[in-house]
């Protein structure tokens, strides 16, 4: 069965793009807060692939994944009460290089709804927001360490990103089948 190329209205696409980017950041901070330093961050990365390949996905439209990663980006500054300068700026490099991939050889509507591209568009997501945030992090000194235990926690801190930002990506993946939207 083809993929459906329908894209939401535009007003629509907004309205979702703006409550899955709430949801992300309310997400982001009660499991930060409620699970702290024990979890580093992970369980918003599960929230990152998962609501962002679905605000692609349904919306259809170019730029979804960046408008959400540029307003959850702005909101977690302001809001997230621990100093994380590099928010903005990794939020929105993920939206960048995820609707890059999605851009990438094709319609943008049907790629954001491809298995392949979602789960390729995720992991690209993954690598760009963890190489801004830890770059930020490494600059400002807050990563101190030998060059080798550096690669190590980047290489690390990538690889997990990936996969836990997959794992959200693939509920993702669920719904659209269940919806038989893919």
């Amino acid at each position: 069965m083809q993929p459906r190329t329908v894209t939401a209205p535009a007003s629509k696409s907004v309205a979702v793009i703006g409550l899955l980017s709430a949801l992300y950041v309310v997400g982001g901070v009660l499991v930060g807060n409620a699970l702290g330093p024990l979890l580093r961050g992970y369980p918003a990365h599960f929230l990152r692939g998962f609501l962002m390949s679905s605000a692609a996905a349904y919306a259809g439209r170019a730029w979804s994944a960046t408008m959400m990663g540029a307003i959850a980006g702005v909101i977690m500054l302001v809001t997230i009460p621990a100093p994380a300068p590099y928010l903005p700026l990794a939020s929105l490099a993920a939206g960048v290089a995820y609707d890059t991939a999605c851009r990438a050889g094709g319609s943008y509507v049907e790629n954001s709804r491809k298995k392949g591209r979602i789960l390729i568009a995720t992991s690209l997501s993954s690598i760009s927001e963890s190489i801004v945030a830890l770059s930020i992090l490494t600059a400002l000194g807050i990563i101190e360490a030998p060059l080798s235990i550096i690669i190590l926690i980047w290489l690390a801190a990538m690889a997990g990103n990936i996969l836990i930002s997959n794992a959200g990506a693939a509920v993702t993946l669920w719904i659209l089948i269940r919806r038989k939207i893919i």
